[in-house]
């Protein structure tokens, strides 16, 4: 039972997995059945997003276009509910996995093998990757098939691109709450440090186009290598993705060599 723990943490989310993948294509369906409707409503839509204050605008993305098949796939799923819903499932994942299992005392069972520390690290962190990717694959594959049944009109590798671009946000903060739980144990101080990580970079993502102040602190944020608007009408941006590939990278690295060090107390 314990010769593959990659497969062994995948294994024991598999539920978990099969619920949020069912739930991402119910989201796509629902979403997208309404844009047909929402096309031919286009001149009422225009004039109330015109009338919304800019800073009503700045929350959800910068922009409200509905009628656009770009604009709508981004105001109605990546500029929030996509991208949220899968860092609800990277940080309860990384904060479960690790931290979880070790205040459930499961985690001892595998630290009793002569098995390096690193090896376990990497190989539940492994799982973390895979099951996200695997979420952003369905994804995917929902909204290229919804796109073309409602003639959305947006290619299927600019919904690729902006999938991606959700899947390395996820994991940003996926593998923060990992590395947390990796330093300390404990899974609630994971995942609400990995939680408050992405409000605060969201807002200051969001109101840094509005206060010259924060202007400056927008770099700092992962949020604003994100762009999903911007994959949408005009293609991926490979500098955004190697800064958000970047993150995980480092992220996952310190996290491993975290747990390494610590003393689990087994």
């Amino acid at each position: 039972m314990l010769r593959n723990v990659f497969l062994k943490t995948l294994r024991d989310r598999r539920r978990g997995l099969i619920g949020w993948s069912l739930g991402l294509v119910a989201l796509v369906i629902f979403s997208l059945a309404l844009y047909p409707s929402v096309r031919d409503s286009a001149e009422d839509l225009t004039k109330l997003t015109e009338s919304l204050p800019e800073e009503i605008l700045a929350l959800v993305g910068g922009e409200i276009d509905f009628v656009s098949g770009a604009g709508f796939l981004n105001s109605r799923l990546f500029a929030f509910m996509g991208p949220l819903l899968l860092m609800v499932f990277a940080i309860g994942f990384g904060a479960r996995t690790i931290a979880g299992e070790e205040q459930e005392g499961t985690l001892e069972l595998v630290l009793a093998t002569p098995r390096p520390r690193r090896s376990i690290a990497a190989q539940k962190l492994g799982a973390l990757l895979v099951a996200v990717s695997v979420l952003g694959l369905v994804l995917w594959a929902a909204l290229a098939w919804g796109s073309e049944t409602w003639d959305v009109g947006v290619p299927a590798t600019r919904i690729g691109g902006a999938v991606l671009g959700s899947v390395l946000l996820a994991l940003t903060f996926g593998t923060l709450a990992f590395l947390v739980g990796c330093a300390t144990g404990r899974r609630a101080l994971a995942s609400v440090i990995a939680t408050v990580a992405a409000v605060v970079t969201y807002l200051l993502s969001a109101y840094s186009t509005l206060v010259d102040s924060l202007r400056p602190w927008r770099y700092a944020s992962p949020w604003y290598y994100y762009d999903s608007a911007g994959v949408l009408r005009e293609g991926l941006q490979p500098g955004n993705v190697l800064v958000l590939l970047g993150l995980v990278v480092l992220l996952s690295t310190v996290a491993i060599l975290s747990f390494d060090r610590r003393d689990v107390g087994v």
